[in-house]
Formats: C-alpha cells, sequence, structure tokens
C-alpha cells in the first residue's frame, strides 16, 4: 500500500465540502495505489494533485446568502461589534492609530518625493529618442567630457538621414542688466545659448514672438514669462533690451517671450540667447560646447556610434580632433549620471532615492509590526468573546471576517490622519530636502487608488495573522479561560520586536554617521578659516587694483586677493593635458595675497611678490600632489624632475615654489594636482574677490566693501556668500539625506517605543494571575519589574547583535565612496545599545508599576 502526498490532501480537505469529503478522498486513494503500480512516483504524485486542482470548481465550498441584505446586515454587525472593541479598548487604539499613522504618513512624503523624480519630463514627446554626444581623447586623462566641437551637430544632421534635429547648446548663470527709468537694476540669472533647433528637440510654449525667427540674429533674446514681469512688470515686452555683462555681445532686443519651463523639466532657465560660434567642422580652434541630438526610432545605436565615429574622424582637420572618439548618452540616463555632467542637466542621485524608498518601506513594516503585536494582544485578551462565538455556531471565517473588518476600519482611520500629517508637515519635508513638490497627489485618481490599495493591503496583512491566531484556538481552551496565559504565537511576536528594534538600532546608526560625516565636510581643519572669507561674485573690470587698494583703508578688512576660481565651486579653473602626466593638471589664476589669505604653507620656495614681477611671470607654484607626481613619473627623464620646465599654458613655466595641499573643493574626490599662475589683474579682467575680515562688526564692514565695490564697478552687481556657505553647497545630498535620516529615525524610534509598549502591555496582560501569585507569595514592585525586563533585555540584545554587523556593513559602503571620510566609532555602538536599554527601561517600568501595585484579590477575581 502507497501513501499518497499530505500537501495536496490538506488542500482537498480545506476547500472541499463535508458531505463528499469522505467519498473524494476513498476514490482518490485507490486512483493513487493504481498509478502507483503503472507509473513511477513523481508521475503518480503529480496526477494526485492535478485531480485534486481540476475537482475544487466542482466540489468547492460555497457561501449561501439568502439575500443581500442578509450579507449587509452581517457586514454591519461586524462593524457595529469594531465600533464597540475599538472604544473599548481606549489606549491600544491610539497607540494603534498613532504608530500606523506615523508610518503611512512618512511613508506618504518619501514616496511623494520619488514620484516627483519619477515625474520629470514625463510630458517631454519622443525623450527616448533624445541623445548627448559625449568625447574622450586617447590623448587626456581626463575621461569622457560633455562639450564637443560645434561642427559635428550640423555634420551629422548632413550626413546621416538618423539624425532628425540636432542642436547646440550651453548654460550660463550671469549678471542681466536692465535700465528702467534711469536705474540700473541687476538679477543673477541661469539661461541658454542655443540655436533655433532647440525647440524642435524640446518644445516650449510661445506666449508672443515666432519660434522659426526668435532666435535668427546674435542679438536677440527669449524670456520666460516670469522673467519679463521681474524685469519690466509685464509680459508685452518684444522690443525691449536688456545688458547681460561678462558676454562679448553686450546688449540684447526681446524677441519672444515663453511660458517658464515646468518643475518637472530637467532644463530650467530664465532667457535664451541666440548661439553665434562657428560650425565648421575643419576648424582646428574652437569654442566647445552641449550637442544634443534627436535620433529616429529605428536607429540602431551601435552601428549608428561607429559609423558616427569614422565619419567625423575622416572630416577633422588636425591630429588632436583624430584622437577624440564619441559616444552617445540617452537623455533618460543623464538625468541620473553623475560621473559626465553638464550645465544642461543636473542630475540627481539615483541611490538617494533608492535609500528613501528603503527607509518610506522600513518604516512602513515597523508600524506593521507595531500594529500587529498590539492587535494581537488585543485578539487574545478576547478570547471569551470568540469562544462564544465558536459555541453558539460561529464558524473560523466569522471569526477572521470580524477582526479583519476591526483591522481594516482601524487602517482607513488611519488615512485621513496620515494625510492630515502630511499636509501639516509638507512644507518642513520640502525645506529639508530642498525641493518643491508640485505633483498634487489629493487630486490624483491614481496615486489616491494606491494610497487606499496600500492601506487595504495594511489592514489585511495586520490583521490576518491575530484572526487566525484566535481562530484556531480550541473549545477547551476558550472554555477554561486559559487564553490570556497562551503562548501560542509567542515566538512570531518576540521575532517582530526582535525585527522592530532591530531596524531602529540599524537607522539610529546610520542616522548618527551621516551626521558625524556633514560635521566633518563642514569642519574639516584647513589651512584657513571659511567662515571669516567672504567671497565677492566674478566681474569684469580694469579696477581690481583700485579695490584692492581701497579696501586696505576698511578697519575691519584684513587682507584681500583676486583669483579666477575661488574655494567651494564655480570652476573657472583651466586644464593642462600637455605635461605628458598621467593625470590632468588643474590650475587657476592667483594674486600676490592668494597664498597668504588662505594661510597656505610653503614647503619649498617663496609666494609671490610684487617687488619681483619678472619671477612671477616666469614661475608657478604647485601643490604637494603635483609634485609627487612629477617626481613619481619623471616625464622629462631628468634627474631633478621639479627643476624643469613644463607647459602648464602656453609657454613653459619653472616651479617657483611648492606648498602643502589644501582643499578648493568638495570631499568626494582626492585633492587634485594643481598648479598657480601668477596674475596680477592690473588690466582689463574677470575676477572673483576674496576678503578676509575681522567678523566683530560684519553688517558695518559689508556695507563699507560695498561702497568701495560700486564706486570702481558700477555696472556690476554686489553679490557676495561666505566661504563656508560655498562648502556647504557642495554637499546638498548629504545634507538632504542627513536631514531625511533625522526626521524618520525620530519616526522609527517612536514607532518601536509603541510596540514595545504594546509588547510589554499583552506580557503584563498574560501574566496578571502570575503577578497577583508572586505579590501574594512577598515578591516586592522590583522583583516583578525585573521578571519583565529580563525578556525584553534578551529581545534588545539580540537585535543589537543582528543590527550592528549590518549597519556597520552598509554605512561603511557609504562612507567608502568619499575620499575624506569619517569612521563608525565603538562609543557610537555602546551609547545606541544602552540607549535601547534605557527606552526599554523606561517603558517596562511605566507598565508593569501600575500591575504591580494593583491589589492582587481583584487581579485573581477577574481572572
Amino acid at each position: 500500500m502507497h501513501t499518497p502526498p499530505k500537501t495536496p490532501l490538506k488542500v482537498l480537505r480545506w476547500f472541499c465540502t463535508d458531505e463528499r469529503l469522505e467519498e473524494i478522498e476513498g476514490d482518490l486513494f485507490e486512483a493513487y495505489q493504481d498509478w502507483r503500480e503503472t507509473k513511477t512516483k513523481p508521475r503518480a504524485n503529480w496526477l494526485y494533485w492535478w485531480t485534486v486542482i481540476r475537482g475544487i470548481p466542482s466540489h468547492a465550498k460555497r457561501i449561501k446568502i439568502s439575500s443581500p441584505s442578509l450579507f449587509l446586515l452581517m457586514l454591519g454587525h461586524y462593524l457595529k461589534t469594531a465600533k464597540r472593541a475599538i472604544i473599548k479598548e481606549k489606549t491600544f487604539t491610539a497607540i494603534n492609530i498613532f504608530g500606523l499613522c506615523l508610518g503611512l504618513a512618512s511613508s506618504l512624503m518619501l514616496f511623494l518625493f520619488i514620484i516627483e523624480q519619477l515625474r520629470k519630463d514625463y510630458d517631454l514627446p519622443e525623450k527616448e529618442h533624445i541623445y548627448r554626444i559625449e568625447a574622450i581623447s586617447s590623448r587626456s586623462p581626463e575621461g569622457y567630457i560633455t562639450r564637443v566641437h560645434p561642427g559635428i551637430g550640423p555634420l551629422l544632421l548632413e550626413s546621416f538621414p538618423q539624425v532628425q534635429e540636432c542642436s547646440v547648446m550651453n548654460k550660463l548663470k550671469w549678471d542681466v542688466v536692465v535700465e528702467n527709468e534711469d536705474q540700473l537694476n541687476f538679477f543673477e540669472e541661469e539661461f541658454l545659448i542655443a540655436d533655433s533647433s532647440f525647440f524642435n528637440i524640446f518644445p516650449q510654449s510661445f506666449i508672443l514672438g515666432n519660434k522659426t525667427t526668435a532666435l535668427n540674429s546674435p542679438s536677440k533674446v527669449i524670456l520666460t514669462e516670469s522673467s519679463a514681469l521681474k524685469y519690466f512688470n509685464n509680459t508685452d515686452v518684444i522690443g525691449r533690451e536688456i545688458k547681460i555683462d561678462r558676454d562679448r555681445r553686450n546688449r540684447f532686443t526681446v524677441s519672444a517671450v515663453i511660458s517658464d519651463p515646468p518643475p518637472h523639466s530637467s532644463i530650467q532657465f530664465k532667457m535664451i540667447i541666440a548661439q553665434d560660434i562657428q560650425y565648421d567642422i575643419t576648424s582646428g580652434g574652437y569654442d566647445a560646447t552641449h550637442l544634443y541630438l534627436k535620433l529616429s526610432p529605428e536607429t540602431q545605436l551601435v552601428n549608428f556610434t561607429g559609423l558616427m565615429n569614422k565619419e567625423i574622424s575622416s572630416r577633422v582637420s588636425t591630429d588632436v580632433m583624430r584622437a577624440i572618439s564619441y559616444s552617445l548618452k540617452s537623455f533618460n540616463d543623464l538625468k541620473y549620471n553623475l560621473e559626465t555632467t553638464d550645465e544642461i542637466i543636473i542630475p540627481a542621485d539615483k541611490n538617494l532615492y533608492m535609500i528613501f524608498t528603503t527607509i518610506a518601506l522600513l518604516i512602513l513594516i515597523l508600524a506593521l509590526i507595531n500594529y500587529i503585536n498590539i492587535t494581537t494582544a488585543r485578539a487574545i485578551k478576547r478570547g471569551h468573546e470568540a469562544g462564544i462565538r465558536k459555541i453558539i455556531g460561529a464558524g473560523k471565517g466569522s471569526l477572521i471576517s470580524q477582526f479583519l473588518v476591526e483591522s481594516l476600519l482601524t487602517s482607513f482611520i488611519t488615512l485621513p490622519l496620515a494625510i492630515f500629517v502630511v499636509e501639516a508637515t509638507l512644507p518642513y519635508f520640502e525645506t529639508a530636502l530642498s525641493t518643491q513638490l508640485s505633483f498634487n497627489y489629493l487630486l490624483n485618481p491614481v496615486f489616491m487608488f494606491s494610497a487606499v490599495s496600500i492601506v487595504l493591503l495594511v489592514g489585511i496583512i495586520a490583521g490576518i495573522y491575530p484572526a487566525i491566531l484566535v481562530a484556531q484556538f480550541r473549545f477547551s481552551e476558550f472554555l477554561k479561560g486559559n487564553l490570556s496565559g497562551s503562548q501560542k504565537g509567542s515566538t512570531i511576536r518576540k521575532v517582530l520586536v526582535l525585527i522592530q528594534f532591530t531596524l531602529t538600532i540599524t537607522l539610529i546608526i546610520g542616522a548618527v554617521v551621516v551626521q558625524r560625516q556633514l560635521h566633518l565636510f563642514q569642519h574639516k581643519k584647513l589651512s584657513y578659516d571659511p567662515e571669516q572669507i567672504l567671497v565677492i561674485d566674478r566681474a569684469l573690470s580694469q579696477n581690481f587694483d583700485l579695490i584692492r587698494s581701497d579696501l586696505k583703508e576698511i578697519p575691519s578688512v584684513i587682507l584681500s586677493a583676486a583669483t579666477s576660481s575661488p574655494p567651494g565651486g564655480d570652476n573657472y579653473r583651466f586644464h593642462t593635458p600637455n605635461i605628458g602626466l598621467s593625470k590632468l593638471v588643474h590650475g587657476l589664476s592667483i594674486d600676490h595675497n592668494y597664498a597668504d589669505l588662505l594661510d597656505l604653507e610653503f614647503i619649498k620656495g617663496n609666494n609671490f611678490n610684487l617687488k619681483t614681477p619678472s619671477e612671477n611671470d616666469e614661475g608657478v607654484i604647485i601643490n604637494e600632489t603635483l609634485a609627487k607626481l612629477i617626481q613619481a613619473e619623471n616625464p622629462k627623464n631628468s634627474k631633478s624632475p621639479l627643476d624643469e620646465k613644463y607647459p602648464f599654458m602656453i609657454s613653459d613655466f619653472k616651479i617657483k615654489a611648492i606648498v602643502k595641499d589644501f582643499q578648493i573643493e568638495s570631499l568626494h574626490d582626492k585633492i587634485k594636482p594643481m598648479v598657480l599662475v601668477y596674475e596680477s589683474y592690473n588690466g582689463y579682467n574677470g575676477a572673483y574677490l576674496l576678503i578676509k575680515l575681522n567678523t566683530s562688526n560684519i553688517e558695518n564692514t559689508i556695507n563699507q566693501i560695498e561702497g568701495v565695490w560700486t564706486k570702481h564697478i558700477p555696472d556690476s552687481s554686489f553679490r557676495y556668500q561666505f566661504l563656508d556657505s560655498r562648502f556647504n553647497s557642495l554637499y546638498t545630498t548629504e545634507i538632504r539625506l542627513g536631514r531625511i535620516f533625522q526626521l524618520f529615525t525620530a519616526m522609527a524610534l517612536i514607532v518601536s517605543c509603541l510596540g514595545l509598549l504594546g509588547f510589554v502591555g499583552f506580557l503584563i496582560q498574560s501574566k496578571t494571575k502570575e503577578i497577583a501569585v508572586r505579590k501574594i507569595l512577598g515578591a516586592s514592585i522590583g522583583q516583578i519589574i525585573n521578571l519583565f525586563l529580563k525578556e525584553i533585555y534578551f529581545l534588545i540584545m539580540l537585535s543589537s547583535l543582528v543590527a550592528l554587523p549590518i549597519a556597520y556593513y552598509i554605512m561603511n559602503r557609504w562612507l567608502n565612496s568619499f575620499a575624506y571620510h569619517t569612521n563608525i566609532p565603538t562609543w557610537l555602538t555602546l551609547i545606541v545599545v544602552l540607549g535601547g536599554f534605557g527606552i526599554a527601561t523606561l517603558t517596562v517600568f511605566i507598565q508593569t508599576y501600575t500591575a504591580a501595585n494593583t491589589n492582587p484579590v481583584e487581579s485573581l477575581r477577574r481572572e
């Protein structure tokens, strides 16, 4: 005799009607014996499974409802019972709703931010066929760059039918000067330099003007609606004139007004001026620019890239150009590409969204665990009610339905509260993320349907376990009143609390590590104090020497210096690829005060000196990194590499001095090889001013500096910021991440404490009789509290042992993405673990103190 598999038999007993079960089981058993005699065991088992599944439609139990009114009556009864249970257990209900509300609200807020990013360019037509051309030279160690020869676009448009459109583009941030009633108004604006084909790839809505003629002259400018209103207080501005400082073209006539780019557009600007650069592909000298293509849908990208490179190589005129190869990067990838960026599209960090999604899901899981634990405690406490229901004929389905209705009712009560929390905290949320959320989720049916579906799913998940747990108790357990002390499901509840505290400890460690890294960014020891240095925005002038001279007369000004690029961004640095080194050398122009103002430490040689102008013009200062690179690679095969001359610019320069490495860029990357070239800034030039201040009377000092600036450069706006603010702007992603971790780790901690509160409440309920007996036998309040602390301490210790390796692994991977990073100290582990024990102790004490003080006679009478 052969034994059939047990699992399909369980399935059969679950769905089959009672009156047919015995007959069908017998028939299946006999059939299985026959199959085993004539077929292999796997084949017989498969036939057994298939017969069971095939019989579901014909033998399944059917719920008979005599009329819709009876069903509604039953549902009404469930809702009434659920309402009474919710009102009766006010404390547990409040904890449940509050915890679930926090979980749902925090998840909704993070998901809103993620949706805002996913909606980027959702209405841009045929965006999957838009590409940016990138270039890499075999002669340069820099890697791919986004600026290419402007003649490539017209060449490809002429040579390949697959190229439907091409647009030559640049994006700048310069001063706009508008004259109204003999008064000059200055505005710093981001604007595009583009040709008219830009509108064929990235369509814009024209309010006034014609897109075909709006950019057909180098002196024309297109304003956005908001810019027109800001400059002229109306949009009827065709023919009005503006001045753009720093451009070789100076005055522009407004030729069109267009709608502002929507917030979800990746390309943001305030105006567009016409492109006037040379397109000739055979020209060896050129102004590099960004080039976007729109390809036909049937284009095979790999084949087209090969043909494109071959065609360009055959048409260029210099070896330098022939050493360059080109690739295409899709528009959809550009939005998340942090490695090769341009000014046109500011990419977002996709990893940041993954972190946000993970945190949102973790908090929702914490809220679910909290809900399940508390609901289970309530469900088991209502064991007598369930027992009476069973005795009078209620089946498992009826009990499960009752608890599911209660769970769903609580969840749907939570949804409007969660939305209220989101609306109330959204301004802070937008400030923390530095993002304006334009997505109107309340009026979006898809989002609201998704939110309701999530709440429905949460209600089912949270209610199904307690419902099944109570439905599985036997009659005898109900009648004997053994439910309150039952250990059924206790392992699962402990595991849920373990998961809850593991996730919370991991989030706490993550939040502290992120804050430590931010602290390192903002307080890393520099050779200079960024809080004392004022940076005045770049201007074109021939009076910088006069400005520096007049600044000496201001008592609070310690020193001033001019440079092509101040620390903390605004990359106006030049590159020197022809030295023969494996790394690109970065350079900037400085005057004689720059090194003293930043307190640079000279390892060898001396600073630039006004008394020796010839030495200044012939020599350069390099940093330690470049000195070590020259010595290691020795491109001139010299016995003394640092004594040689190198082509740091057009002509060769000797190395005048070496300074200790100093930080002028983000700590994401290591300090680069750098050369400092002397520039007196006496003639007409563009420069930033660095001013070292005594910060005792900031407002008065800045007013005096503005007076000097206005006196010598009246046509340029006086715009400034302190150096520490410039550095902080380099760490936008990390600052946002730190704020998110702070906010949602606090929420996670609150939810976990609520979960612990519910779990301890359940333990107290299940041991009411034991507490009473212990008190009668002489146990003190401390001994009773210690009884519960042992169990909770064990769970927290286990959670810590699980969470610490996970947190260390995740955060070490994140820290390793920075060239300079903090560590995860041992004291942090101890503080987090001890904090967990402290919170647990306080929670247990609050819960058990009342129970321990209760009269044992009353406790036993209730039991």
